[in-house]
């Protein structure tokens, strides 16, 4: 990708960002994080000018987002705080007594498993169709104990409300529920990284838990994921309309994601792995031309 201006300092949320990816998918090269990151960026902007050409928006993206090297440097520094926790291992009935998760949260933990369990056939399909190991997209879908633990928490407080305002649909109270857990996790393990004593919730328990906000749009802003498989949902979805401004086929844009987030030229072994993409690099060129 080309450089945009040159970025001195990493913003708290770039910085927040990085340790996420970084928690997620430990051997990235600095290359392949800036990719996720300018992506990422993308998407938003995406979101809030849906009018704007992908093209323009992704160029922006790439200026206003800091560099290979300061990226490089940032994660030199924070890679020795990023260690594994037993709390991120996948949750078990096993794993109650020893994490202190109360008997009782154990149907609602299991429910939402069962919601997730249903989600893994699509999950697998996506994998295999774009060269994705399906074991480890899989695991991700599934509560870690960190997570069952925020369930715990969150299920007597949020539960009864979510459940009030979507009477007739089980899968989306505990689907409404399961976000919640992961963002409190989330926020919980950027903490534990940071060597902070406790997570600062504050703004996720008002907007909860006080003004009771559990509709699709606050939560889809809240959620940070960046597992293979939503950021491939969240492209195609945003892209759509860019799609058929370009002419583009869904595929030709998922491949492009796929060869933008490896950071990896269009030659060699990769181009012999993906003929397809060069008729794409050739239809984004006669676009730019």
């Amino acid at each position: 990708m080309a450089r945009g201006r040159k970025v001195e300092k990493l913003t708290e949320e770039v910085k927040t960002t990085i340790m996420t990816i970084l928690d997620r998918s430990p051997k990235l090269s600095a290359k392949e994080v800036a990719n996720i990151l300018i992506q990422s960026k993308t998407t938003q902007l995406k979101k809030i000018r849906s009018d704007d050409r992908w093209s323009d928006l992704l160029k922006e993206a790439m200026v206003i987002l800091p560099g290979v090297s300061l990226i490089s440097a940032y994660m030199t520094k924070i890679r020795p705080k990023i260690k594994a926790s037993p709390r991120d291992k996948q949750w078990s009935l096993g794993s109650c007594k020893h994490f202190g998760i109360p008997l009782v949260s154990i149907p609602v933990i299991i429910e939402v498993e069962k919601i997730n369990k249903r989600h893994e056939s699509q999950v697998i399909e996506i994998a295999r169709r774009f060269g994705v190991d399906p074991s480890e997209q899989v695991r991700l879908l599934h509560l870690t104990i960190r997570q069952a633990q925020w369930l715990a928490i969150l299920a007597p407080l949020a539960l009864p409300v979510i459940s009030s305002r979507f009477p007739d649909n089980i899968e989306q109270q505990y689907g409404k529920l399961n976000v919640l857990a992961h963002q409190y996790a989330f926020r919980d393990r950027i903490a534990e990284i940071k060597n902070e004593k406790y997570p600062d919730t504050s703004d996720l328990d008002i907007t909860y838990l006080v003004d009771e906000d559990f509709s699709d749009a606050t939560l889809s802003r809240a959620v940070i994921n960046f597992t293979f498989t939503e950021r491939m949902k969240e492209m195609a979805e945003v892209g759509e309309q860019e799609l058929k401004e370009q002419g583009l086929s869904l595929s030709d844009t998922l491949l492009l994601f796929q060869w933008d987030q490896a950071g990896r030229p269009l030659e060699g072994e990769w181009i012999d792995a993906h003929p397809e993409l060069l008729n794409l690099q050739k239809k984004i060129q006669e676009r730019e031309a």
